[in-house]
Parts: structure tokens; sequence; C-alpha cells
């Protein structure tokens, strides 16, 4: 105990600088750890607004509906069971590599009145009617149909067949990222009568929509500034120049984007 006390006797600079040191790391932890409790709560009530969320239809770029929903955020596939269980038995039963998204849309497509081509031939036992369509929208979207109806004379009777009915659907869907970590789902169609009924999705790491952190580790540059007052490690000595004016080439370390990783 007493070389304890004479050391800090004979160093109190020492004693301060490491005093000064602590106390500046412990303030960094404690702001870490801040900044990760708020994050925590902005994620919270994210999802509430998502689960609350329902689809808003907003106009894109070049005027096509854009149908959108916020998505669920979450750093565990465990978590997503809480805030959805159909997505989260439809990531476990994904097989392969780790899911980071995961989408599941509903969509209808309602056509007005269409004009179908037809034609009928007659003969002694029924009349027989065919019907095709063949419309392409646009790229990627087209509808095709074709079938007949068949009615006979001796019974009275009706029937029709539809022998080929495809659809081409072409839709564009994905996540963009909202005011600084507020995940949200898009999807556009100009197929006609396109409509999303229902939307839902969750980011599976939240560190994919992380506010970016723009402070560097590292930082190169020429310093300037005042120093009146210097402490000497070699010589244990402070000394004083009210004219210490000087620039110097340095690297510095940032302690707490070091400490927050």
């Amino acid at each position: 105990m007493n070389k304890i006390l004479t050391w800090v006797g004979k160093n109190p600079i020492k004693l301060m600088l490491a005093f000064i040191l602590i106390l500046i790391l412990i303030n960094i932890n404690q702001c870490n750890r801040t900044r990760k409790a708020e994050r925590k709560l902005e994620v919270a009530e994210h999802n509430i607004n998502a689960l609350n969320d329902t689809i808003r239809i907003t106009q894109n770029r070049i005027g096509e509906n854009e149908f959108n929903k916020l998505a669920l955020l979450t750093n565990d596939v465990k978590n997503l069971k809480a805030l959805n269980t159909e997505l989260y038995n439809a990531v476990k039963n994904i097989k392969g590599g780790k899911v980071n998204t995961i989408l599941k849309e509903t969509i209808s497509v309602v056509h007005d009145t269409t004009e179908i081509w037809a034609y009928t031939t007659l003969d002694d036992e029924k009349i027989t009617t065919d019907f095709k369509l063949d419309t392409v929208y646009s790229e990627g979207n087209s509808r095709k149909i074709e079938g007949y109806t068949e009615y006979f004379y001796e019974t009275e009777s009706s029937a029709g067949y539809i022998t080929k009915d495809s659809l081409s659907l072409s839709f564009i869907t994905g996540i963009k990222n909202l005011d600084k970590g507020k995940p949200e789902i898009f999807i556009t169609s100009n197929y006609p009568g396109f409509k999303a009924m229902k939307i839902d999705g969750a980011i599976l790491d939240k560190k994919l929509f992380e506010p970016k952190n723009k402070q560097k580790l590292l930082t190169l540059g020429v310093n300037m500034g005042y120093t009146p007052i210097t402490y000497s490690f070699g010589t244990q000595k402070l000394s004083f120049d009210p004219t210490r004016f000087g620039a110097s080439i340095g690297a510095n370390f940032n302690l707490s984007r070091l400490l927050g990783r």
C-alpha cells in the first residue's frame, strides 16, 4: 500500500491522465449502450407500425400504381414467429442458406368487359361456337383464351369448354429503405386491372437497414492547433509555451467507432 501511495505522490500527472482515459472509455461505452437501447425501441416501434399498416397506393415516377406496405424488421428468425407465424413457417420450410428477406403477396386481376372473336357452325345435331382471345397488353403482359360451346337440338342442352387459358403477368416488387431503417415493401405492374390484395414481408437481418455510420475508424490528415501546455512522457514534466502554434500530419483513431463495433 505504501508503494502505491508513493507512486501516486511521484506521478500525479500519469494518474490524472489514466483517470481521464478511464472516464472517456466509460462514457463511450455508455453512449454505445444507450444507442443500442434506442435502436431496439426504434425497431419495436417500427414493427408495431408495420403490423398495423394497410396497403397504400401511390404513383411511381412514370405514373403507374405502386402498392406499399411496411415490412417487419428482426434480427432473428425466432423473433419472427411472434410477429407473423405465416412468414415464420415459410422461412422454416425454405431449404438452403440463410434467408435475409421474405415476401408474400396476394394479387388479383380484374378485367373489364372484353370483346372476344367467335365463329359459329351448324350441323344436324348441334350448334358449335368457337371463341378465341389473344391479347398482348405490354411486354410481359398478355392473355390467351380459346374454347368452344355446343348446343344440342335433341336434348336442348349446352356445354362449354375452355381448351386454352394462359395469362402472363409481369410485376416488380422489392423493399426500399425509408427514413433511416424503416423498410417498406413495394409492388407495381402495368397489367390492366392489377391490384395487390395482401402484402406481408420481413427483413431478417436488421443490419441491412441500420443507419450507415459515416464516421471512419481511421482518418489521415493534417492537424493544426494551439498547444501552450504539453506533457512529456519521457521527462515526465509539464511545459508551458504561450507561442506554441503548430501543424502535424498523422493518423487519428475513432475510439467510439472502434468500441461500438
